[in-house]
């Protein structure tokens, strides 16, 4: 048995513990429904915190895992590629609501892109949504997205942990928020519960968003880091998110992948 500090206090035999019998702790919190660990290579306690958001009013959270060949410094830099929304994803429009920032280890930017409607409209219509990303660290991303057509707005996380040799375990999330003009979404959805209408879209839209991270995965699972790539106009802020992601080695090696 052990105490919360991870030291042993009984053994099976009625002996006094063996003094170097400890059990090494790893910092948890838990924020946001989920449960953090803090890793540090030198064993050094958190020096940032992942801040907490208001869960009042939002669903349940759903979430997938998948075991990847990649790294959580390519999973997360997706948040700055703004070229392959088009290429990869094709979304239509994309557009820049605010140039990426970067202060401490929190990054964040402000995008908008026009996505095919699916279940909320009609088979070849695109939709507005907006997104406002934040990464804190390499290892946890929140995304709230809107769609301004519907009033609908969602919140998705993005959660890539290394595992062993070049692998990681991606675990992603969504929840919706509360819904508040189900009018705006049809008019017949008036006559029908909130709650199940919010449960409908949540069930929905996590099936398209657990789509779309999937595109990514050839992808990561293939992509050689390259220290310092050419890049073109349209490939999005990616040095400035390589210089940011620095801050999270002790060596000057970013990636070490394939």
């Amino acid at each position: 048995m052990s105490n919360a500090e991870g030291g042993c206090t009984k053994t099976g035999y009625a002996t006094k513990p063996p003094p170097k019998a400890k059990l090494k702790m790893y910092p948890l919190r838990e924020i946001n429904g989920l449960i953090l660990l803090w890793h540090d290579e030198k064993g050094k306690a958190p020096a940032w915190e992942v801040p907490e958001v208001a869960m009042k009013g939002w669903s349940k959270l759903l979430t997938i895992d998948w075991k990847l060949r990649s790294h959580p410094q390519e999973t997360t830099e997706n948040s700055v590629d703004i070229g392959h929304f088009v290429a990869v994803h094709g979304y239509k429009q994309v557009e820049v609501i605010k140039e990426t920032v970067t202060e401490g280890p929190l990054l964040n930017a402000t995008y908008a892109m026009h996505r095919k409607a699916g279940f909320l409209g009609k088979a070849k219509e695109h939709i507005r949504v907006e997104f406002y990303a934040e990464a804190h660290g390499l290892g946890y991303s929140i995304v709230e997205a809107y769609i301004p057509k519907f009033d609908i707005r969602t919140r998705h996380f993005v959660l890539p942990t290394p595992t062993k040799g070049n692998y990681i375990n991606l675990k992603i999330g969504m929840m919706v928020k509360d819904i508040e003009h189900p009018g705006k979404i049809h008019p017949l959805l008036r006559l029908i519960p909130k709650k199940l209408i919010q449960n409908i879209i949540l069930q929905t839209a996590f099936k398209g968003y657990k789509h779309d991270v999937s595109q990514d995965f050839k992808i990561w699972e293939n992509k050689i880091y390259v220290p310092l790539p050419a890049l073109a106009k349209g490939d999005g802020p990616v040095w400035q998110y390589r210089k940011w992601a620095r801050q999270f080695y002790y060596s000057e090696e970013l990636v070490v992948t394939n």
